[in-house]
């Protein structure tokens, strides 16, 4: 699930958001992580072509991609548990290794996925498609660019003040309440899955 908040000093600009993603595109890192597990650029989605990789967790990738006739970035997240299912690299369809684990996990993300996209909230990325194929799910979502608030944490060279901390948390909280009214869990929050955007 990705959630963003509205920080006071931004004028209601959108600030951070939570993404699966605990590195950056371009990060070394992220690249020694990903591996060849990943869509190579360039590979379509229907009508979305793969720009590059934007984050690796466990239970999925998160990649950068142009819509072909719009010519609009969006953020793809990829279903792929990879403790549950490893990549053909021939075909690049994902299979898995713990097969009703497996269905069961993707039968919830394509569920969120769903939920998320009939939500609306001032606090939460918009889900703008779901597509299934390569034998997994994508979740669309709007494209924030950003830093990751663990780097804006690192860049500030001191500790957040009170104000700037609750500028943050009460509008990421008010995004989880109304997630969690709908049934849905954030499981992973954390500075460095959170992108600051203003």
């Amino acid at each position: 699930m990705i959630v963003s908040s509205r920080c006071g000093s931004c004028s209601g600009v959108r600030c951070f958001s939570l993404s699966p993603a605990s590195a950056t595109w371009g990060d070394p890192a992220l690249e020694a992580q990903a591996g060849t597990s990943t869509l190579p650029v360039g590979t379509r989605l229907e009508r979305y072509v793969i720009e590059g990789v934007l984050g690796v967790g466990g239970f999925g990738v998160t990649y950068l991609a142009e819509h072909e006739l719009l010519k609009k970035r969006y953020a793809i997240k990829e279903h792929f548990p990879s403790q549950f299912a490893t990549r053909d690299r021939s075909s690049d369809r994902l299979t898995p290794t713990d097969g009703p684990t497996y269905k069961w996990a993707l039968d919830r993300f394509l569920e969120e996925a769903r939920i998320l996209a009939r939500s609306r909230h001032p606090n939460i990325v918009a889900v703008t498609d779901v597509l299934e194929a390569n034998n997994t799910g994508y979740m669309i979502l709007e494209y924030e660019e950003g830093k990751s608030l663990e780097d804006w944490l690192r860049s500030l060279g001191r500790q957040p003040t009170q104000h700037e901390l609750d500028a943050l948390i009460t509008p990421l909280l008010g995004a989880l309440a109304y997630v969690h009214a709908r049934g849905l869990l954030h499981r992973d929050i954390a500075p460095d899955n959170s992108r600051r955007t203003g």
